[in-house]
């Protein structure tokens, strides 16, 4: 497959909200899905505090590896409609969805990016070069985590100890449970600083 549009797909989250304070956009890494932790206990929560939560699956082929950004932007659109409209956006993005960060803040579209790939010069110059409102949460284990960049970017930065680029700290259990709690605990506030 080749493209957004034949490799991607949005799906409505299965709480939905009475009256939706917003809608939120998850778009997931390139393996790690919403159907994993991290992503799906996001959803959840977000739907609990009144968001109405749409979910991309796709499939990253060579293309998308080639121009993530293009990529990401289009699955981000072909999600915005299938969410409707509403009078705030939040976006979420794990891994290779935090390629939507310049998609985002061309929209003022506040972001959640869980394990954002700060190496990456064009997404780190791209939060440093701009007063966009997000949150970022990564590993201080995460190669891909950049925690200066993090901090010098002016957004909330939850940085997490020992954990890796799936906020897993190996061989504690224990770490990597409190990891999510916290992480979530961090979404949830963000979100609702935004209502």
């Amino acid at each position: 497959m080749s493209g957004a549009t034949s490799a991607s797909r949005a799906s409505l989250w299965h709480v939905l909200p009475d009256d939706p304070v917003g809608r939120a956009v998850v778009l997931p890494g390139s393996g790690y899905t919403v159907d994993h932790p991290l992503l799906w206990w996001t959803c959840q929560v977000l739907a609990e505090s009144g968001w109405r939560v749409t979910t991309v699956r796709w499939e990253v082929d060579e293309s998308a590896r080639v121009d993530p950004a293009s990529f990401v932007a289009r699955a981000a659109e072909e999600a915005l409609e299938a969410a409707g409209p509403a009078d705030r956006t939040l976006v979420v993005g794990k891994s290779f969805g935090t390629w939507a960060i310049p998609w985002a803040i061309q929209r003022n579209y506040p972001g959640v990016w869980l394990t954002p790939v700060l190496s990456e010069p064009r997404l780190a110059t791209a939060l440093l070069d701009t007063g966009s409102v997000g949150l970022l949460v990564g590993g201080a284990a995460d190669e891909l985590w950049d925690g200066d960049v993090a901090r010098r970017s002016g957004l909330d930065v939850l940085e997490l100890d020992e954990a890796d680029h799936i906020l897993y700290t190996p061989g504690n259990w224990h770490q990597s449970f409190d990891a999510l709690g916290r992480t979530l605990e961090a979404v949830q506030d963000f979100a609702a600083r935004l209502t």
